[in-house]
């Protein structure tokens, strides 16, 4: 096909930059660029639209859509509280073996809590046995948010019980924190986040300790699991350069417990934390 070109015209008459449907551009803080030029194909007299950015509207579809989004006023002031004390206070343990098991997808570890009047065993639960049995008498760490009610297993109430959250041990640590670095946007507008918010030691990290540490962050500053927030919708994306991003939706719980809620995390997720970085997005209507 030839393209014929009036004396009169340019094919370049002007660049207009508009912005994209808000949902559209939420990952990527982006514009189209698009130019008009008037043109003549044969008989015909139109416009062209050139779409720079290659690959945004694929790109764009990997993230959640707003409209897909859950609305916090889908949980009431107890879904909120439990949701909330089920992500504080994550057990954290270090250099740990054990080759006891209550059922085949778990793992027991009997006197974890010393000087704790309240709590002695602790029981970690996976999506499926074959998990389980990557870290049977493993030197293993464990970062994970943790529940009481419900939870089965060990020494009769005074055993916490979590699900995933577990890497192995050996040649798996940095030799100091490694701060995860986040961007954070509320209702499109880029805010500061602390540098320290999300961290970590560990070089193969569960997205669980990642995820648990953001959560306890944006609660604590922006009321997420609380009633009187301003925040009623949110989600993050993780993103690696070498690995698939992974997405939560903050307000996507199941159940009304610890033990629904955390259940979440029993496919015990990792990622590499050497390129990794969270974009978070936090919207108030």
């Amino acid at each position: 096909m030839q393209v014929g070109v009036g004396r009169r015209n340019k094919f370049f008459e002007n660049i207009i930059s508009v912005p994209l449907p808000y949902h559209l551009c939420l990952a990527l803080k982006c514009k189209l660029v698009i130019v008009l030029g008037e043109f003549e194909v044969k008989y015909l007299t139109g416009f062209i639209l050139i779409l720079l950015l290659e690959g945004i509207f694929t790109n764009s579809a990997s993230a959640i859509e707003y409209s897909d989004l859950h609305h916090k006023s889908e949980l009431d002031s107890k879904r909120l509280y439990n949701a909330k004390v089920s992500f504080a206070n994550p057990t954290q343990l270090e250099n740990k073996k054990t080759n006891d098991r209550l059922l085949k997808h778990d793992l027991l570890f009997h006197d974890m809590f010393v000087n704790d009047a309240w709590k002695k065993d602790f029981k970690v639960e996976f999506e499926n046995e074959a998990l389980s049995k990557k870290f049977v008498n493993k030197d293993i760490d464990i970062f994970a948010g943790n529940y009481g009610y419900g939870c089965h297993g060990g020494e009769t109430n005074k055993t916490l019980c979590s699900y995933g959250g577990v890497t192995l041990s050996d040649n798996n640590k940095y030799d100091d924190y490694k701060n995860i670095p986040c961007n954070l946007w509320i209702d499109g507008h880029q805010t500061g986040i602390e540098l320290t918010a999300v961290k970590t030691k560990k070089k193969i990290v569960t997205i669980q300790e990642l995820d648990v540490q953001l959560r306890n962050y944006l609660n604590e500053k922006y009321k997420l699991y609380e009633l009187g927030g301003d925040i009623v919708k949110g989600y993050v994306k993780y993103h690696n350069d070498d690995e698939k991003n992974v997405e939560y939706d903050f307000y996507n719980l199941n159940g009304e417990y610890g033990h629904e809620v955390l259940k979440m995390y029993a496919d015990n997720k990792t990622i590499n934390s050497d390129k990794l970085h969270l974009d978070i997005y936090l919207f108030k209507s």
